[in-house]
Parts: structure tokens; C-alpha cells; sequence
């Protein structure tokens, strides 16, 4: 499960006739948008360097919290026929700016950020929910029951990314640029440190790990993310790809490209008692089913 399409592009904005469009100026827009075509329960969040603050894109594509194995849809064979599993299919739209960053996840990182699989209670994050469980706070108010979980990821998310803040910087009034490599490496070892007591039992124990996640929180999954700086890179004439239809680029300019950079860092946990090595990747193993 996961993104088959992703675009960033330059837009300049029309608010007031709610219209968007490319241009091809190589000047600095006045904005980007993210479209991404998402099924499955990959996630892709919007951290807003000026806002100091993540947004959901794919708010809603997972909400089955009742089958933590149902990830919503699967792009490989799976219904009769070989048919793929569109259930969750979505268009997503975000409008961003410059020095923004788009992360991806897999849900072995946002399923980290869930606050059932931190072992906290509905009841802590909302009185109406007091003395229930996840799977009661669902049956009685599905929807603010969502709007809880969906809240709680963003709001953990922003403390792990306000980690990677170098000491002594006044966020509270400037701009916050992320590096991906710093982030990528963060939201990774806070996926790797969550599940620490979940792997030191599975190492000393020969016993199945128990469905208990305040006593062992986290979940060992597959553990991708791919992190987007939006910006315009220059690059050197000779380096830059240029459509066959496009005009020769002038000499002594360096054509520009909406993506600044990307950094992938990943790793792969199950929960098998084995400990695969760390590695590097731009995308995650495939599942079963065929969905990746």
C-alpha cells in the first residue's frame, strides 16, 4: 500500500476565483501544491515552515481502527480476478510554500504516533470517552473518536520534528526550515526507540508478545519515510533534465525544478523475534497481497 503518483508543482494563486496554475517563470512562486494519488494506509503529512505546523493530507484514508491488519486498499492483485483493492483510492491536494516539507510514511512510523498504540487511553484525551477503550470510544462517537487519533499523530509528529530544532533558535517567530536528512533519521529512531521494551522481550522471550501496549508500546512494521523540501533547485545546465519539447536552455543559466531534495531512511521490523540490519531505501518491501 502506498503513493502511485506524486507531483509537486510551482502555482501561482488566485484566491479570490479559487484558481490554481503551473508557471513556468523559473523565478520563486508565489506557492507549490502537493497532488499525490494515495491508496493503502501510507500517510503523507505538510510541515509548514512558516505555521510551525504538520497537516494531515491523507486525513481519513485510514479509519478501519477496529482491523489494525486492513491497510484500506492494496494496488496488487487482490479481489477476484486479480483485481486491486481501491476501497481507500484518493486525489490529495496541498497547497504549500518554499522552505515547506512533505514527509511520507509508512504505517510503521505512524502507527508509533497513535495514541492506542502508545497504550493511552480515549479517556485521557477527552473527558466523554472516560473509563472506555479505543473500541468503545469508536461504537460511541466514531467520528470524534477519529478527529482524536488523527489529532494526537499530528501534534506527536510536531514534537519529533521540534526536536531536530538547533539549540537556541526563536521558532516561535521565525521560519522553520527542516533538513531531511536530520528528519528522516529522527522520526526513524523515534520508531526505534518506541518499540525498545516491545524488542527486548521478543529477544529474551519465547513467548508471543502480548497484546498489551501500555506495558509494550509501538509497533514493529515496516518503517519508511521519504521526506520532500519544497523549493527550487538549480542546477547546472549540462545536469538538469529538460523535455525534448522544452527550448535550449540559454547559456550560463541553470533551469529550475519545484523538488529541493529527498532523503529516505528506513527500517524494516516485524514481529518475528528477527533483526534485520539497518538500511537505506526509497521505497518499503512489499507486502502480502502484492500491495506496496
Amino acid at each position: 500500500a502506498g503513493f502511485t503518483k506524486v507531483r509537486v508543482v510551482r502555482c501561482a494563486t488566485d484566491l479570490s476565483q479559487g484558481k490554481t496554475m503551473d508557471t513556468p517563470s523559473s523565478d520563486e512562486p508565489d506557492g507549490y501544491a502537493c497532488v499525490l494519488i494515495g491508496v493503502g494506509d501510507c500517510k503523507a503529512f505538510h510541515w509548514s515552515a512558516a505555521m510551525h505546523r504538520i497537516t494531515d493530507i491523507t486525513r481519513g484514508n485510514r479509519r478501519n481502527l477496529n482491523d489494525p491488519s486492513d491497510p484500506g486498499g492494496r494496488i496488487g492483485p487482490f479481489l477476484e480476478g486479480g483485481l486491486p483493492d481501491l476501497r481507500n483510492l484518493c486525489i490529495y491536494y496541498q497547497e504549500c510554500s518554499a522552505d515547506d516539507a512533505i514527509l511520507f510514511v509508512s504505517d510503521g512510523v505512524h502507527d508509533n504516533l497513535e495514541p492506542r498504540s502508545l497504550g493511552l487511553p480515549p479517556g485521557d484525551l477527552c473527558c466523554e470517552f472516560k473509563g472506555l477503550g479505543w473500541d468503545a470510544a469508536v461504537e460511541k462517537n466514531k467520528a470524534l473518536a477519529d478527529d482524536l487519533r488523527e489529532g494526537f499523530m499530528a501534534s506527536r509528529l510536531e514534537s519529533i520534528l521540534f526536536g531536530t530544532v538547533p539549540a537556541g533558535t526563536q521558532v516561535d517567530s521565525a521560519k522553520h526550515v527542516l533538513n531531511p536528512i536530520v528528519v528522516g533519521k529522527a522520526v526513524i529512531d523515534y520508531c526505534v526507540q518506541t518499540t525498545t521494551k516491545s524488542r527486548n522481550y521478543m529477544d529474551t522471550s519465547d513467548q508471543r508478545l502480548p497484546e498489551d501496549y501500555a506495558r509494550f508500546p509501538g509497533k514493529m512494521d515496516h518503517t519508511t519515510c521519504v521526506v520532500l523540501h519544497v523549493g527550487l533547485c538549480h542546477r547546472p545546465p549540462e545536469e538538469a533534465p529538460r523535455p525534448p519539447s522544452s527550448p535550449p536552455a540559454q547559456a550560463g543559466t541553470a533551469p529550475s525544478v519545484p523538488l529541493l531534495s529527498l532523503a529516505s531512511l528506513g527500517e524494516e521490523r516485524g514481529r518475528t523475534g528477527s533483526e534485520p540490519a539497518n538500511r537505506s531505501w526509497v521505497s518499503t518491501t512489499p507486502k502480502k497481497g502484492g500491495n506496496q
